[in-house]
């Protein structure tokens, strides 16, 4: 999934890769990311 289609407040559930131009970030099982209304990725485990 690319990060720059995820606008503030999209939710990812893993598993899933997220991809954007500096970093790549693997969801396992039951994780879960939320962009922040800053632009951030806050990841939950």
């Amino acid at each position: 999934m690319r990060r720059a289609g995820l606008a503030a407040g999209a939710e990812v559930t893993g598993p899933a890769v997220i991809e954007e131009g500096e970093a790549t970030s693997l969801l396992m099982p039951d994780e879960r990311a939320v962009v922040h209304e800053s632009g951030a990725l806050e990841v939950e485990w």
